[in-house]
């Protein structure tokens, strides 16, 4: 009985590894969020009280960063799995491609990438008065990032860099490369 529930405890354990890998990256992110906040004399607003672990389907933006120059109108998104690829188009769809471990050593085997269609984020959820007099710049933000990020374009398959803008909707970052352009 001991060995099975062991078994099962294992388990449990590796099936939770990329969910306690979401969340440590998240909070990891938010306090380096609130230091360079501070430093930059920037304003983070909150639109809901679980906005730190929001997702890709989830259709409002998350928080705003109030900026001298700009409102950065900020959505996250997530590769749960860490050795995942994630393609853009200009369409607005996502192709999620991940690699699991193959029965021979050190051989990763790709998934079958699926396609999803990617919401018409609302970048202007529960946007404040105040905020009218500076531009709204809209952010998609991956954090956790895949092994892979791309864009395709007409055909071509090119990496994505911080500060991609894809079809004229919104920006993608990196929590790092967000925090970067902060500064």
């Amino acid at each position: 009985m001991e060995v099975i529930l062991s078994l099962l405890a294992l388990i449990a354990f590796i099936l939770l590894i990329p969910y306690a890998r979401f969340a440590l990256k998240r909070i990891i992110f938010y306090i380096k969020l609130r230091a360079a906040c501070k430093k930059t004399d920037a304003r983070c607003y909150r639109n809901k009280p679980t906005w730190i672990f929001s997702t890709f389907k989830n259709q409002n933006c998350d928080f705003y960063i109030e900026t001298r120059d700009a409102i950065f109108s900020v959505k996250l998104a997530e590769a749960m799995v860490r050795r995942a690829e994630i393609t853009f188009t200009d369409a607005l769809l996502c192709y999620l491609k991940s690699y699991r471990w193959s029965i021979l050593p050190y051989l990763w085997m790709s998934v079958q990438p699926k396609a999803y269609i990617l919401p018409d984020y609302d970048f202007n959820y529960k946007l404040r008065e105040n905020f009218s007099a500076k531009p709204i710049v809209p952010v998609l933000l991956i954090l956790p990032m895949p092994a892979i990020l791309k864009l395709r374009k007409d055909g071509i398959e090119f990496e994505l860099q911080n500060g991609t803008v894809i079809a004229d909707k919104f920006t993608v970052y990196s929590g790092e490369g967000f925090l970067n352009m902060l500064k």
